[in-house]
């Protein structure tokens, strides 16, 4: 890079001796050619040969100059790293005037006479100490510089946490976030997903025995007791019942087991690699665990669901109930609903093994974070700092929008796309536009390509690409999943996609029920 000096940094700088340490070349007299007589070495200080002595009898090394000498040489590698790194407008000047010094003072050879060893001591000294200086102010923030400095540290008292960005599924802060713990009712999360996408809302939901006999938290079914799929799902979310997820896992998988096994299709779709599920309500048992990095993901993935949305946010619901005159009211056990400005979600856990566990989202300026925490004896709090934490470092920022042109092409950019960006790392974001080839469907469909958004090598999203005012570019803007999403997550409103039993129930339906009995 070329910073207008008249001169390079270390015009007097050699490469490396057989020890790997830097030599200082001090100009020498016409006649003094030959280059060992006129090297300074770290090992030699101003070790000279024969008959070309520059007043050697009149110079004695003296321990401050050898402690400049290494001085020097930590001021040098110093100056390259900061070059690497991008902070070289200061240093250059800084190193102008330190070389400068050191010039003068070893091309006047009349300076080493032992009356003028003051001046000489004097000159190199002020130089090491202006080039240490100014290398430290260059690197604790010279103008330029090409990374910011990163978020503030952050701990909280769980044994293991993580926050995410629920629009991109970026991770955003992670402690042992793929150690497998057990998680209590935070498993609730993945059983209301999983009636949702795969049951039908206004279906009435027979509480069985064993449903009723559910142990540990309760909203109290009776026997043969009947309610909507949709209200069963509140009374799981917001009052955590274990006879709810029992009854709600054996309407919709048939069995307990057979929704057990939905739930574990779900966790390998969803890239849930440190998870596995034995139950719909997470009581302790052996075998059943997950992870903060793995429950953090799936939050994200529930959030999309508008349904699912709306029931964890929901502060008070009230229901029907068939064998009193008074309905059913469920107050929300989140606290974090009424402690966090912004709160909306998701859900609470405990048991003796699990200790405190909580999962909790909040909204401000668009941005959706999500926070998980597994044995955590000051959940609430840490929640909110780490919340206050994500919005503060990590804010969504949009890296390109629908309709924008795409440079050098009659293309135009197909879909919206945001990513939480912390200080410094927009300037790392870089595209990759990828053409669909004529022949492929996609084509025919009116996709002509597919830009690839990249965070210096970490791929963080694709948008579609389209001709301006074609029909494909009109369409509905779809909620974009970057790449942490995977490219699965637009199954949530098609589950027949990715389920055999859905598929084959949904066949069912339509040819002995009709359309209206298989939900279309």
């Amino acid at each position: 890079m070329d910073l207008g000096l008249k001169k390079p940094f270390f015009p007097a700088v050699s490469f490396f001796d057989p020890l790997h340490l830097p030599i200082i070349r001090i100009p020498c007299h016409k006649e003094e050619h030959n280059l060992s007589a006129c090297s300074y070495n770290s090992t030699r200080p101003f070790c000279l040969n024969g008959h070309q002595k520059l007043y050697a009898d009149a110079y004695e090394v003296s321990f401050i100059q050898k402690l400049l000498a290494y001085a020097y040489e930590v001021s040098f590698w110093f100056h390259w790293w900061l070059f690497a790194e991008g902070h070289q407008k200061l240093l250059a000047y800084a190193y102008e005037v330190s070389f400068w010094f050191l010039q003068v003072v070893v091309s006047h050879q009349k300076l080493f006479r032992r009356k003028r060893m003051r001046l000489v001591r004097l000159l190199i000294c002020v130089s090491g100490i202006w080039t240490l200086v100014c290398s430290a102010l260059s690197g604790a923030g010279a103008p330029g510089a090409a990374h910011a400095a990163p978020p503030e540290p952050i701990a909280t008292h769980a044994q293991a946490a993580a926050l995410i960005d629920v629009e991109s599924g970026r991770l955003l802060y992670t402690f042992q976030g793929d150690k497998s713990m057990k998680i209590a009712s935070l498993t609730k999360i993945m059983t209301a997903i999983v009636a949702i996408e795969h049951g039908k809302l206004s279906d009435m939901v027979k509480t069985s025995k064993r449903a009723a006999g559910r142990e540990g938290s309760s909203i109290y079914l009776k026997l043969g007791e009947e309610m909507s799929l949709q209200n069963m799902l509140y009374g799981l979310m917001l009052r955590s019942g274990n006879d709810v997820a029992t009854a709600i896992a054996e309407h919709v998988g048939g069995s307990e087991e057979g929704f057990v096994h939905m739930m574990n299709e779900k966790a390998q779709m969803l890239g849930m690699s440190r998870s596995q599920f034995m139950n719909p309500h997470g009581l302790d048992i052996e075998g059943h665990y997950s992870s903060a990095n793995d429950l953090a993901k799936l939050t994200a993935y529930a959030l999309k669901n508008q349904t699912f949305k709306e029931i964890v946010k929901t502060k008070v619901k009230s229901a029907p109930n068939p064998n009193e005159k008074w309905d059913y009211s469920w107050k929300n056990k989140n606290k974090m609903l009424t402690m966090y400005d912004g709160a909306d979600g998701v859900k609470t856990g405990y048991t003796k093994q699990a200790f405190r566990c909580l999962v909790s989202s909040a909204t401000r300026n668009g941005q959706q974070l999500a926070v998980v925490t597994l044995n955590d004896g000051d959940d609430w709090m840490d929640h909110q700092k780490l919340l206050n934490w994500g919005f503060a470092h990590y804010p969504l920022a949009e890296v390109t929008h629908k309709g924008q042109p795409v440079n050098g092409y009659p293309l135009a950019v197909g879909r919206t796309l945001r990513y939480p960006l912390a200080d410094g790392e927009k300037e790392q974001l870089r595209s990759r536009l990828v053409l669909t080839d004529q022949k492929a469907t996609s084509y025919s469909l009116g996709e002509r390509g597919t830009i690839e958004w990249y965070m210096g090598d970490m791929k963080i999203g694709a948008t579609p690409v389209y001709e301006p005012r074609s029909e494909r570019s009109l369409l509905p803007e779809k909620p974009a999943w970057t790449a942490e999403g995977g490219k699965d997550a637009d199954l949530s409103a098609k589950p027949w996609l990715h389920s055999f039993g859905s598929a084959l129930k949904l066949t069912l339906s339509t040819l002995f029920g009709g359309k209206e009995r298989a939900g279309w």
